[in-house]
């Protein structure tokens, strides 16, 4: 059985935005590079969201393989940024990894609430 995730891809502002649904497998990091491929219009950022992913299939044996394949086409990775709590066990190259906060329950709002304050977290890839 063949696991193929499928990919949801808009344009908002701009950008590339394209969600990951159900399991990110072996080949999963080649449909990517073949959806930005097909889709980046040269402008703009890529972002791509993880948080619909099920399952992640070890993929660090394929971080060697997704970077060759990425210097082999004109996408520059310093574009490229991943989204969402799974990001990191993806191994995609990538620029930014972007990691939203937990959903807070909301509180009565009082002014100086910091229930509204996101505090996301970016780590830069090296």
């Amino acid at each position: 059985m063949e696991n193929r995730a499928q990919l949801e891809v808009s344009q908002r502002k701009g950008n590339l935005h394209i969600r990951i649904k159900g399991v990110y497998a072996e080949n999963t990091p080649y449909q990517l590079i073949d959806c930005l491929q097909q889709n980046y219009r040269g402008t703009g950022n890529i972002f791509i969201h993880t948080d619909r992913i099920t399952e992640v299939v070890d993929a660090r044996g394929l971080e060697d393989n997704s970077l060759d394949i990425l210097a082999r086409t004109s996408l520059n990775k310093n574009l490229i940024y991943l989204i969402g709590s799974k990001a990191m066990a993806l191994h995609f190259p990538c620029n930014k990894i972007i990691i939203p906060p937990s959903q807070k329950a909301r509180c009565t709002g009082c002014r100086k609430c910091t229930c509204t304050n996101k505090d996301y977290i970016f780590t830069t890839v090296q």
